[in-house]
């Protein structure tokens, strides 16, 4: 549950109970392969840590499996997930009541919030009707024992990575087969973890204002806005003279582009020590006592939530992106958010060059700014509204719809990735060749404007090859092999190698630059059409 800005009528706020997305590839997985045996393996070693016997925790550990794997079976499908518009159903509590009755939503909302005086008449969303009804059913037919054991196994996973160490031998163990794993988190790993979990704004505010990042702040802000309005001239030049755009939505796009703005790290709102320490005012630390602090951050978390529910103007929809992991683009505030973290090398340096700026977080901001121009950012207008789809937003769908499979087909050529993986990650795969190539035309056009000099250490590379290495340097990553897996499996995009042949033989730009012959590998055979 969380509180997004009505997407509707602009400032208000209602409850969101969409937040499945991303669920079922996971659930999926992890009933279709061996991973089922080291998750019962997981709860039997956990609930014997409460002395329950050998017989009981293998019959804990079935039953549980089984409702987990009941979930997974009704949870929607991953399309109607990505649907923005199907999938957020804005309802009242009394309707939610209805269709699920044995849930006693009210009460439950109600003690969540207690300051907020919820009644039947308030408004949440939801992600789908069906879902809520058979989450009903499946309660109301499931014995009162069992689910009393899903509920007390949940709570203690919750908090069993901050008992002590020799309690967590369990989770570590399970994390291993998991995930591949080998070593547990160090304590200054999980300490850091701990505290931006529930001081991200806190901790984030603190680091961006040591005197090393305040000193580049101005000068590093001011680069990187520079290549997003740089990018967005292209996009904005590519979607002008594209014939697969209707009229309609070239104008819906133009005032999207027009419209999008980016904050590159913390704004100065949250440099404020004034605003942090208010935010945090009704936090309580006792230095001697892990587990209340834990217990009161939680519940200080849930006072921040309804916070935000009685006055949506403390906290922008796109803020809580500052703590992420990756650059985003949030639909609702139509921004571009680049966390502090994307301002460090390998992705950013201030004497790095222009060509490995723009191949590495060039590429990913234009990654970002293209989701205005997807299935789903055309369902979205330029204020951060939904939108009902018209004929034009349709056949947009369909043209799009159409390069990804092209896409597909050309990567499965490759013979770099199981079939499975390469269409469900074919819609990823045409947007981030769209990314590259118009990254690419951006600095282009940059270079006729700013002629760039040539690049210390780079002596033999001209700077356009210096663009495409960047880019594949961005790729790069180091993963266990249990980990790769589970991303192959649930990820929308294809890992890193897989990812960069399937882009190249996408691009002409990249053998025209390198002078690839036709035997080399990059060498681009069936080049779909570009949409921008």
């Amino acid at each position: 549950m969380s509180l997004p800005r009505d997407l509707t009528f602009g400032e208000q706020h209602c409850l969101d109970f969409t937040e499945l997305r991303g669920l079922q590839q996971l659930q999926d997985h992890l009933f279709q392969t061996n991973l089922e045996k080291a998750f019962k393996q997981y709860v039997k070693d956990t609930v014997k840590m409460f002395e329950a016997s050998g017989p009981e925790a293998v019959e804990f550990a079935s039953h549980l499996y089984y409702y987990e794997s009941r979930i997974a079976e009704i949870t929607p499908s991953q399309e109607r997930l990505e649907d923005p518009v199907a999938s957020n159903l804005k309802i009242t509590i009394g309707v939610l009541g209805m269709m699920s009755s044995s849930i006693p939503w009210l009460d439950l909302l109600r003690n969540v919030f207690p300051s907020s005086k919820l009644d039947h008449r308030t408004e949440v969303l939801v992600v789908s009707h069906e879902y809520f009804s058979d989450l009903s059913k499946l309660i109301s037919t499931t014995d009162r024992r069992q689910l009393n054991n899903y509920l007390i196994f949940n709570f203690v996973s919750y908090y069993l990575p901050y008992l002590p160490d020799k309690d967590k031998r369990v989770l570590d163990l399970y994390r291993r087969e998991f995930t591949g794993t080998q070593r547990p988190m160090e304590r200054w790993e999980f300490c850091i973890q701990s505290t931006s979990q529930f001081f991200s704004y806190g901790l984030g505010s603190l680091y961006e204002r040591t005197p090393e990042r305040m000193k580049n702040r101005d000068a590093t802000i001011k680069k990187v806005t520079k290549i997003f309005n740089q990018i967005r001239r292209t996009l904005t030049i590519s979607l002008a003279h594209s014939r697969w755009y209707p009229m309609e939505t070239k104008a819906r796009l133009s005032a999207k582009l027009s419209n999008m703005s980016i904050t590159v790290g913390y704004p100065d709102t949250l440099l404020d020590r004034r605003v942090v320490d208010e935010y945090y005012e009704d936090f309580t630390i006792f230095t001697k006592d892990f587990f209340k602090n834990l217990r009161d951050s939680i519940l200080n978390g849930r006072r921040h939530m309804e916070k935000r529910l009685l006055e949506p103007e403390t906290e922008k929809p796109w803020m809580s992106a500052l703590s992420g992991d990756d650059i985003v683009y949030v639909q609702q505030a139509n921004r571009i958010v680049v966390p502090p973290h994307w301002l460090n090398p390998p992705y950013f340096h201030h004497n790095y060059p222009a060509a490995m700026l723009y191949g590495g977080i060039g590429v990913r901001v234009a990654r970002e700014m293209l989701k205005a121009f997807d299935a789903v950012g055309l369902a979205w207008d330029s204020s951060g509204k939904l939108v009902v789809p018209t004929a034009y937003t349709n056949r947009t769908v369909e043209n799009l719809r159409g390069v990804a499979e092209c896409v597909a087909a050309s990567t499965a050529d490759l013979s770099i990735e199981d079939d499975n993986v390469i269409q469900h990650t074919a819609s990823d795969t045409a947007a981030e060749v769209d990314a590259v190539r118009q990254t690419f035309k951006a600095y282009l056009s940059l270079m006729k404007r700013e002629p760039q000099p040539q690049a210390a250490s780079f002596e033999r590379l001209n700077t356009t090859q210096i663009f495409f290495l960047s880019y594949a340097g961005s790729l790069c990553s180091n993963t266990t092999t249990q980990r790769e897996d589970i991303e192959r499996t649930c990820d929308l995009s294809l890992l890193g190698h897989p990812r960069l042949s399937a882009v190249l033989a996408q691009l002409p730009e990249f053998s025209e630059v390198f002078e690839c012959t036709t035997a080399s590998p990059h060498y681009p055979r069936r080049v779909c059409t570009s949409l921008h």
